[in-house]
């Protein structure tokens, strides 16, 4: 059903004239008329009386007109809100991702794609914080809009979004290294393995979360002397033997090391990123790119 056939009756069921609607919507009388028979044949219906001298609503048509008439306006200010929003959505949307799709999640092309579709007059910039000290620092200065940021992250300042991934927990092993043959172990299998950790600036609830310092039976684990570095660094260590890191899977196809071998751990709950934002920020760009996100995720888990 035409929207234009449902605005043509409304207009027609109030001025009660083919040649007044026609010329209110200009049409032609005969494209009014066209539209009338269209819409009765779909609604199996007669929706007007016609004589020579007068049209009227039939009973069926009061009745469509009550129906249709409120939700034809709802619908228009709905589309009126959405053109409004749009064109208030301009500029650049800053998005800071660290360590590549690991934490924007399979979903994130999709979600920009959208996002460029529906507000065409605004850009997406990523910004790759995998070498800042505090990524969080970024958003709260303003020079990035949002951030994919690894769960947990219990801050007043910022509101948490859409999860963008879940993630199964590995540890970075040696490939010489006993634990590189078998398809899962414990985080209490570690033993006496030195693990990194995680820089100041990381907020004390994730770098927990991500690194524990405490095994399932209560244990200590043993920790490395200053913090750990890029991946880069990370797997030149893992390769050596000097420590193991617990991470999320998929690390060994982004950053690939031969000598380096991912083992999942069982007992360690998958991780989570999400994208985050000032709460204190009213900014329609980052408002828009969560409702395209939110969107776009929504779709993807009913496909799964």
């Amino acid at each position: 059903m035409e929207l234009q056939e449902l605005r043509i009756f409304l207009v027609l069921a109030e001025e009660r004239h083919f040649g007044r609607t026609a010329s209110r919507l200009l049409l032609s009388q005969s494209r009014v008329s066209q539209a009338i028979r269209s819409l009765e044949r779909k609604l199996d219906g007669r929706l007007f009386e016609r004589t020579s001298r007068s049209v009227h609503l039939t009973a069926f048509g009061e009745v469509v007109r009550d129906d249709v008439g409120q939700a034809y306006a709802a619908l228009v200010e709905a589309l009126q809100r959405s053109k409004h929003r749009a064109s208030s959505v301009v500029g650049t949307v800053q998005l800071g991702i660290y360590n590549n799709s690991l934490n924007a999640g399979p979903q994130m092309t999709a979600v920009v794609r959208a996002f460029t579709a529906a507000h065409p007059s605004c850009a997406v910039h990523f910004v790759d914080v995998g070498s800042v000290p505090d990524p969080l620092a970024l958003l709260r200065s303003g020079q990035v809009d949002l951030y994919t940021a690894r769960l947990p992250l219990d801050q007043p300042d910022l509101t948490i979004g859409p999860v963008l991934v879940r993630q199964r927990r590995v540890l970075l092993v040696a490939a010489t290294d006993p634990l590189a043959g078998r398809e899962s172990i414990d985080y209490d299998e570690i033993g006496e393995r030195p693990v990194g950790t995680l820089g100041p600036t990381q907020p004390p609830e994730f770098a927990e979360a991500f690194i524990p310092s405490v095994t399932g039976t209560g244990r200590r684990v043993q920790r490395t002397v200053g913090n750990l570095g890029t991946a880069v660094e990370i797997n030149m260590q893992v390769a050596l033997g000097q420590l193991v890191h617990p991470t999320v899977e998929g690390w060994t196809e982004h950053h690939y090391h031969p000598d380096v071998v991912a083992v999942p751990i069982r007992d360690l709950p998958p991780s989570e990123t999400a994208l985050c934002w000032l709460t204190a920020v009213n900014n329609p760009r980052t408002s828009a790119f969560v409702e395209q996100a939110v969107a776009v995720l929504a779709q993807s888990d009913s496909h799964r």
